[in-house]
């Protein structure tokens, strides 16, 4: 009977320490039911904000991509303005070029009128210095045959005084031309003197508006190009953030495994002997190709 009821009292003391076993396993269950609820939970967040910064990941993308195209077509107009403008200026100094030929061409025309009236003047004038003199001494000679006449014999010469009388009149006619045409040729002097330093003034304009077009084509090409590359960069910028955020996997892991490994070279070869005791370990644990940095 002892022996029975200690048996008794051993199997009731494993049935308490099972109870309580089994007591501690559902209190362990319920504990991992709590976790994997807050797992759940945690996951159903994680989830949430991946979708939410998904979102907001795509809408910077198509923002960044309107704002490269908007910018594509500013610069496409810009191009089309600057280059409108540049032939647009090119094509007034190729007038002006023109002008500036045609005018020069009519001044050396009229210059040449002007040295060839100056001439003619000049000949004239010496034409009438010599036909002046010749006067002069025929109306001195025929005043002294006047007072030479004996009394009574005063209209003997009459004749001849006319004959000098309109000559002189013819003269002073003809003096009076040349006159007229060295005004007229003073006129066309300063005309032309004037004409001359126009067209000096209007060169000088013309190389200024030349210069002044090259630098504003430089400026213009700079500034052009500098769109350009941003535009560029942008473009590089948007591809990167795609490639390294977006959702494709295999182009970012080979981006990262060859860059990882540009910079782990680059990075020893910059460090220099120093770092040739650590740059085993350094390898083997970031290198791309090595051990996996997980293990």
């Amino acid at each position: 009977l002892e022996e029975f009821d200690t048996k008794i009292a051993d199997a009731e003391k494993e049935i308490s320490d099972a109870e309580k076993e089994i007591a501690d396993a559902e209190k362990e269950i319920a504990d991992a039911e709590t976790e994997i609820a807050d797992a759940k939970k945690k996951l159903a967040d994680g989830e949430k904000e991946y979708n939410e910064g998904l979102d907001k990941f795509n809408t910077e993308i198509d923002k960044a991509e309107k704002e490269i195209a908007s910018g594509e077509r500013d610069y496409q107009d810009g191009l089309n303005k600057f280059n409108s403008e540049i032939e647009k200026a090119e094509n007034d100094i190729r007038n002006a070029d023109q002008q500036m030929y045609d005018s020069e061409k009519e001044l050396s025309e009229g210059q040449k009128q002007y040295d060839e009236g100056l001439a003619s003047y000049n000949d004239g004038k010496a034409q009438l210095e010599t036909w002046k003199n010749e006067l002069t001494a025929k109306q001195t000679e025929l005043e002294y045959a006047v007072s030479q006449l004996p009394e009574g014999a005063e209209g003997m010469l009459d004749e001849a005084i006319e004959e000098i009388n309109a000559a002189w009149m013819l003269f002073n006619t003809s003096q009076e031309t040349l006159d007229t045409s060295f005004a007229e040729l003073e006129t066309a002097r300063i005309k032309l003197e004037t004409g001359w330093s126009q067209l000096e003034s209007g060169k000088n304009s013309l190389e200024n508006g030349k210069r002044e077009l090259e630098a504003k084509k430089s400026e213009g090409l700079r500034t052009l190009e500098d769109a350009r590359n941003k535009i560029e960069d942008g473009k590089k910028a948007a591809e990167m953030t795609e490639l390294l955020m977006g959702t494709e996997v295999p182009p970012r892991r080979t981006f990262i495994y060859e860059n990882a490994n540009k910079l782990v070279d680059s990075f020893m070869v910059k460090a220099g002997m120093g770092f040739t005791i650590i740059s085993p370990l350094y390898k083997q644990i970031y290198h791309p190709y090595s051990v996996s940095p997980f293990k």
